[in-house]
Order: structure tokens, then sequence, then C-alpha cells
């Protein structure tokens, strides 16, 4: 495939890309209102089944949201290039030595996202709450729900795909977009700065590794650190001094694990293109993003 030929089919699959992003968002957007429009019709759910239902609407709700988009995404685009699909994917593995530094990543990277939401959830009030298990059932069930499925789902749309697709032409804007638009479309204000925080470790992974394994590897520990502190918060006094020490520990730790990951992940080349700054606007100005925007604040509107 000659120069001329390769720029017009990337950016022909970054269109495919922007377009993804609003079939993710309205598919799930539709999922939601019809599955509170038909709770709302059921009988109501044993008390000790509740939560337990709540997170079954969730799993089915995020797995719906991502395979079908994807799917049709696939047949549009996939074994239409000149690389394998497992290589545009980023299907690679990676090594051993840096799995000991993503876990401390994931982690200690929860509690610098909870230290950056601080302020935001200062500004705009605490924001919707999560679900935190009560029990070991409950623990063991969110974390599938609410670690393991977005953490590899998320991790295949948004850096398998979408920054792999971005990063041939332009490695800043890659990170730069899927970054923002990452945070972005999970509709919640108060903890912007922390996702945008995850969104950011998430793609610097994938393009240092060259593996979207260790993005959901990330992401999956990072979440169940969430899952696993929320639970034994409740069960166990934990004092606001042991809190803070704790939260000071980790960000040290964090930082320090971050930059060993630089030294010793190898360094791959950097992708550029002419006038990156107007390229990355571009993609937010394209109609897909404005559209894909607008279905997040009308999310929001609907959970208010």
């Amino acid at each position: 495939m000659n120069d001329l030929s390769r720029q017009y089919e990337d950016i022909k699959r970054i269109k495919g890309a922007r377009w993804l992003l609003l079939w993710v968002m309205l598919t799930q957007f539709v999922l939601k209102v019809a599955s509170a429009a038909i709770v709302s019709f059921l009988p109501k759910a044993a008390e000790g089944f509740v939560r337990y239902q709540n997170y079954i609407q969730l799993g089915l709700i995020t797995l719906l949201t991502f395979i079908v988009p994807i799917m049709v995404y696939g047949v549009a685009f996939w074994r239409k290039t000149d690389r394998s699909d497992a290589e545009e994917m980023r299907f690679n593995n990676f090594s051993d030595k840096l799995v000991g530094f993503i876990v401390l990543m994931a982690i200690s990277g929860q509690f610098v996202m909870a230290l950056l939401n601080l302020p935001f959830g200062k500004l705009f009030g605490s924001g919707e709450g999560g679900l935190i298990p009560q029990t070991g059932g409950e623990v063991l069930v969110a974390l599938i729900v609410t670690a393991f499925l977005p953490g590899v789902l998320e991790e295949f749309w948004m850096r398998g795909i979408v920054l792999s697709v971005y990063e041939r032409r332009s490695t800043f804007v890659a990170i730069a977009f899927t970054t923002i638009m990452f945070a972005l479309l999970h509709g919640s204000i108060t903890k912007l700065p922390g996702i945008l925080l995850l969104g950011f470790v998430a793609a610097v992974i994938t393009i240092r590794t060259n593996s979207v394994y260790a993005a959901m590897l990330y992401h999956i520990i990072n979440n169940a650190t969430s899952v696993l502190f929320g639970y034994f918060a409740i069960h166990y006094e934990i004092g606001d001094v042991f809190t803070w020490t704790l939260a000071a520990i980790m960000v040290l730790v964090f930082v320090a694990s971050f930059i060993c990951f630089l030294i010793v992940a190898p360094k791959r080349k950097r992708n550029k293109c002419k006038d990156e700054g107007m390229m990355l606007l571009k993609n937010f100005l394209s109609v897909p993003v404005i559209l894909c925007l607008v279905v997040v604040f009308l999310q929001m509107r609907f959970r208010g």
C-alpha cells in the first residue's frame, strides 16, 4: 500500500472510530432508558436481591453497550487493512517485568484519582453514588460487573480500537483525544479529573507496551481497588489520619512506579503529522463527537 492509499485508509478509519464513539453512547443511553422502564414494570425484588438486581442490570447494559456497536464496526473495517486485526488492535503480549509496575500504578492510582476528585466534589457536590458491595457475595459480583467487564470492554473499545486508529496518524492526538473523550463519555463532572488520569495512564501503557492487555490489567485492578476499599471502609472503622496517611503514601507509590515504568518500558517511535493541534480540534468539532457529547448530556439529565 503506497503512502497516499495508507493516508486515505487512516482518515477513513478515523471517521469510523468517531462514529463508533457515537454508536456506543447511543446504545448505552437506549439500554439505560429501556432497562429502567422494564424494571419499573417488574414486581419489586426481594430485599436481599435488590442489590444483585442492580448489578445484573448494570452488567447486561455494559455487555450490550460495547458488543453490538463493536461488531458492526468490525464488519465495516476489520480485515480491510494492510495489517492483521490482532496487530491493529494491539493484541500483543507484554514483558513480565512490567506487570509489577502496572499493578502498583493501578492500586495507588485509585487513591490519586480520589484525591484529584475532591475539589470537583466540593464545587459540584458529591455526585452520583456508586454501588458499594455489602457482603462477600456482592464483592464477587461487583468485581465482575464494575471491574472486569469495564476493564476489558472499555479498553478494547477506547485503547484497542480508537487510540490505535488515531495513533497511526499522530501519537499526541491519539493520547489527547482518547483521554479527554474517555473522561467526558463517563458523564461525571465530579469524577472528571480522576477519569482523565485513568485514561491518560491507560493510553501511555498501551503505547509503551504495544499491548491492549496491559491497559486492561491496569483498568481492572484500578476498579477492583475501588470496590475492595469501599467494602472494607463500610465494615471497618477507618480513621481520617490513617486514610490521609495512606493516600499520601499511595501518591508517592504512584509517581515512583509510573517513572520506573517509563524507564523500563521500551520507547516506541512517535508518529507525527502536520498541525497536530488543528487535527485534535477538528476531531472535537466533528458531527459524531458533538452528537456524542449531546447524548452524554442527556444521560446526565436522565440520571438526575
